[in-house]
């Protein structure tokens, strides 16, 4: 959808991107090694972010970004990018913070 990826590819990654996300969520509510889960939320925040600006860089319109499925559709624009970028920063807090809670 973002004109990167080559059609058969689609499929694959439309079943294995929102599996990851699920089962990051599903680390990051069991609380364990939760600097880990938080720092791999804020790489995988951090990739959305770039993919997305890139793509608007490249001047590809995309009217659904993906972000909540085909039910909510909403075009990709630069908050798209900045709400990714507000997620890197909120993981990268939760993993500072349950560092140095592991710490005491």
């Amino acid at each position: 959808m973002y004109q990167v990826f080559p059609e058969w590819a689609l499929f694959p990654l439309a079943v294995a991107v929102p599996l990851a996300e699920l089962l990051l969520a599903a680390w990051l509510f069991t609380g364990r090694n939760l600097v880990g889960a938080a720092l791999v939320s804020a790489a995988m925040h951090a990739s959305y972010a770039v993919w997305a600006a890139a793509t608007l860089a490249r001047g590809v319109d995309i009217p659904n970004c993906g972000c909540f499925g085909v039910f909510l559709a909403r075009p990709l624009t630069r908050s798209t990018a900045v709400e990714d970028a507000v997620m890197v920063a909120a993981s990268l807090a939760l993993a500072f913070v349950s560092g140095r809670a592991e710490k005491k």
